[in-house]
């Protein structure tokens, strides 16, 4: 049996998320860099299409109904949630960041 892919689909709060890691990254180390780590975000987010579970549950998030997972990107966590037939993608943030402020999905 082969198992679907699942739709990645991102919150409106994960893209603006990315475009600040972008920009921050842009003017505080290079283009080049910003670049890098966008694209590899990216390119991990779609990954999570064919085995979105394999990555631990976000524990700030367990008492929130939800299969929310998390994924780390170099220093970004990417945290996301996992239904019957998509992964959505909530937030990214830098790992040095309080973890209390995760934002809960609405």
């Amino acid at each position: 049996m082969v198992k679907k892919r699942l739709k990645v689909i991102w919150a409106d709060e994960a893209k603006e998320a990315l475009r600040q890691v972008y920009n921050f990254l842009k003017y505080r180390e290079s283009i080049e860099i910003a670049r890098k780590v966008r694209d590899e975000i990216l390119f991990q987010t779609k990954s999570l299409s064919d085995f979105p579970e394999k990555f631990e549950k976000e524990h700030y998030l367990l008492n929130i109904p939800g299969n929310f997972r998390y994924k780390v990107v170099w220093s970004y966590k990417i945290i996301y949630e996992v239904t019957f037939d998509s992964v959505y993608i909530l937030d990214i943030f830098h790992t040095s960041r309080d973890p209390s402020n995760i934002k809960k999905p609405k």
